[in-house]
């Protein structure tokens, strides 16, 4: 038996106009087996969006609550499947 959960993680998405990195959340879906063993679904959800108005001015449109809406009503359709998980670190038990 394993419980699913859509949990958050840091990515740097690039780079902002001055150079520095530019953090910004991701979201996957994750599940956990009793022995703490994790996998994760193979689609993530970024939650910031690139963007370049074409004359010199891009940053990063924050995107989170689309991202999250979207691995959780991924979540359902994904508990039964087999195919698309890889492993995780494991729960500290």
């Amino acid at each position: 038996m394993a419980i699913h959960f859509v949990r958050s993680e840091l990515y740097q998405a690039g780079l902002t106009e001055d150079g520095e990195p530019f953090i910004a959340e991701t979201f996957v879906i994750v599940r956990e087996f009793n022995d703490g063993t994790r996998e994760a679904y193979k689609e993530s959800f970024a939650g910031a969006e690139y963007w370049d108005d074409g004359e010199g001015s891009f940053g990063y449109a924050d995107i989170r609550k689309e991202a999250r809406e979207a691995a959780e009503a991924l979540l359902p359709k994904v508990v039964d499947t087999l195919d698309g998980w890889y492993p995780l670190e494991r729960r500290y038990c």
